[in-house]
C-alpha cells in the first residue's frame, strides 16, 4: 500500500537547521524511520489539541506543526553533493 499526499508547509528552515546553510542540506526521505514517524503521529492526543480550535486554519497550522516535529525527528538531512565544474 503507498500513501501519496503533497504538503506545503510554511516555517523558516533557518530555525530548524540552526547554523546549517539550508541550502546545501535535503529531507533524505528514503532513510526516514516511517516507524517513528507513525509512532509520534499516533502519540499525538488529537482530541486535546483540537480542542476549542474553530478554523481550518487552525487545524492545519496544528496538524502541520506535529508533521514537521515527525518529520524533523525521523527524517535525516543530508548534505547536497557538491559539483566541481
Amino acid at each position: 500500500m503507498y500513501l501519496r499526499f503533497g504538503v506545503k508547509v510554511n516555517h523558516d528552515r533557518s530555525l530548524l537547521l540552526d547554523n546549517y546553510d539550508v541550502n546545501n542540506f535535503y529531507r533524505d526521505f528514503s532513510s526516514a524511520d516511517y516507524d517513528g514517524m507513525v509512532s509520534y503521529l499516533m502519540n499525538v492526543d488529537w482530541f486535546h489539541e483540537f480542542t476549542f480550535v474553530f478554523s481550518v486554519e487552525d487545524y492545519w497550522q496544528i496538524f502541520a506543526h506535529h508533521l514537521n516535529m515527525a518529520t524533523e525527528a525521523y527524517v535525516p538531512l543530508k548534505k547536497k553533493p557538491t559539483h566541481i565544474p
